[in-house]
C-alpha cells in the first residue's frame, strides 16, 4: 500500500518529535545531547495519551485516522547512543518509536557528518571553538576563496524560523558547510581538522552506530525501522536524480537484510529533498515520511511535520 500521494489532512499540532543525541556515563556528552532523565522529563511533559507507538501512528495514518494532538516519536541516524540511553526509557513505558537509520555503517563506511559531530563534541572546550578553528582551516585548505563574499549571502532568518534551536553561530556554520563549500570541500577541510589532532576517522567511529543486532531487536519489539538514506548527505536534494535512487535502494536492502521487513517510512536528511526525492521514495513503497522541521511541506503523508526536542526543553524551561 502506497500512501505518498495522501494529503496529510490533520491538525497541524499532530507531528512527530525528533531525538538525535544521548549522553550517560559512558557516552560523552555534547552539543544537543541529553540524558535518559531529560528524555523521561520531556515524555511526561508531552503526556502519556498524546504519545503513540510507532506501530498505532502508522495504522492512523493508512486510514486517515491522526487526530489534531496525537504524537510519534523518532529517532534520527542509527546512532548506539540511542539504543543504550533512549530504548530503556521508552521501555519502561510502554513505547516504541521511529528509527530512522542510515545504512553506510551496516556496511562498514562511517558516515562522516556524524563523525564530525563527535569530534566537534568531544575535542573542543567550546562549540566555538571549533568554529574558529574551522575557518582558519578553510582559509588555509583554499586560499583563494572569498568567505567573507560567500557570508555575505548568509540570512539566517529563514533557518532561525525553521531551526529556532540553532545559535547564529550553529546556522552560520550551517550556511558555510552546506551552501558556501561543496561537499568535497567540506571533506578536505574536515580531513585537515583531524590531522591537526592526529586523530583518523576508525578511532571517532568505533561503536558510534546501532549494527543488525540491535535494529533485529528494536523490529522484534514492534518499533519502525525506517530509511534516512545510505550516506547521509546534508545536501542529498542536490543529488542527481539517480544518486537518490541508489541511495535509497541501498537503504532499503542493506535495512531489510537486518530485519527480514521492507521499510516503509523515511525521514528525510537534513530536511533535504525535492519533488524527484518523494516520486523515488513512492516508487520504492514508502508510506509516509518526516520532515525536520514544523513546516508541513506539500501536506502529503511524505512530509509530516516533526518538532525537535530542544524546543520541548525549552518550553520546559520558561514554564
Amino acid at each position: 500500500m502506497n500512501l505518498g500521494h495522501r494529503t496529510y489532512a490533520v491538525g497541524p499540532s499532530a507531528h512527530g518529535i525528533m531525538f538525535h543525541y544521548f549522553h550517560s556515563g559512558a557516552r560523552p556528552s555534547g552539543q544537543g545531547s541529553i540524558d535518559a532523565a531529560m528524555l523521561d522529563a520531556c515524555l511526561d511533559y508531552l503526556g502519556p495519551r498524546r504519545v503513540l507507538s510507532a506501530g498505532e501512528w502508522l495504522w492512523k495514518c493508512r486510514r486517515g485516522r491522526l487526530e489534531g494532538d496525537d504524537l510519534c516519536l523518532t529517532f534520527d541516524d542509527g546512532l548506539k547512543c540511542q539504543y543504550d540511553v533512549a530504548l530503556p526509557v521508552l521501555k519502561s513505558r510502554g513505547l516504541t518509536a521511529f528509527w530512522f537509520i542510515c545504512s553506510a555503517p551496516l556496511r562498514g563506511e562511517p558516515v562522516m557528518t556524524e563523525v564530525y559531530r563527535l569530534f566537534r563534541a568531544t575535542g573542543f572546550e567550546a562549540v566555538q571553538d571549533f568554529y574558529e578553528e574551522f575557518y582558519r582551516a578553510t582559509a588555509r585548505a583554499f586560499p583563494d576563496y572569498d568567505l567573507a563574499a560567500a557570508l555575505a549571502r548568509f540570512d539566517p532568518e529563514p533557518l532561525r524560523r525553521a531551526h529556532p534551536y540553532y545559535s547564529i553561530e550553529d546556522l552560520r556554520f550551517r550556511f558555510v558547510r552546506d551552501e558556501a563549500l561543496r561537499e568535497n570541500e567540506y571533506h578536505v577541510v574536515m580531513a585537515r581538522l583531524l590531522a591537526d589532532r592526529g586523530l583518523d576517522v576508525q578511532s571517532i567511529a568505533d561503536g558510534l552506530w546501532m549494527g543488525r543486532h540491535e535494529l533485529g531487536e528494536l523490529d522484534r519489539a514492534g518499533h519502525e525501522i525506517g530509511l534516512h538514506s545510505h550516506s547521509h548527505s546534508t545536501v542529498f536534494a542536490q543529488l542527481s536524480v539517480p544518486a537518490q535512487r541508489r541511495e535509497y535502494e541501498q537503504n532499503v536492502e542493506a535495512l531489510k537484510e537486518a530485519t527480514g521487513k521492507t521499510p516503509v517510512s523515511v525521514a528525510h536528511p537534513c530536511n533535504s529533498y525535492g519533488p524527484e526525492t518523494l516520486n523515488v521514495l513512492r516508487s520504492l513503497g514508502i508510506e509516509l515520511g518526516f520532515r525536520g522541521n514544523l513546516e508541513p511541506g506539500d501536506g502529503s503523508l511524505l512530509e509530516i511535520p516533526r518538532q525537535d526536542h530542544a524546543n520541548l526543553l525549552s518550553r520546559m524551561a520558561s514554564r
